[in-house]
């Protein structure tokens, strides 16, 4: 099953984007459609609405054994920056 869908807000209704494609519109950081918003959940990992509590998020990106992060600091990488 396809996951990712579930990191982000998306909406049930469709838009045109700039090529008049329709595509799902989704939540985006101030507008802009190449930055979508990750979901803030409630959960266990932090006591307020955040992107670390939607587990398979955070998994993915810090967590796991073969997460991105790991990858990226096993190749060599002093640091990193997620936008938004």
């Amino acid at each position: 099953e396809y996951g990712f869908h579930n990191w982000f807000n998306i909406k049930n209704e469709k838009v045109k984007d700039e090529n008049g494609k329709e595509r799902y519109d989704y939540q985006a950081w101030w507008g802009y459609d190449s930055l979508p918003e990750i979901k803030s959940v409630e959960g266990d990992a932090v006591n307020y609405d955040s992107e670390l509590n939607n587990e398979k998020f955070s998994d993915y990106i810090m967590y796991d054994k073969d997460s991105a992060s790991k990858s990226w600091l096993t190749h060599g990488a002093s640091g990193w920056r997620l936008d938004v």
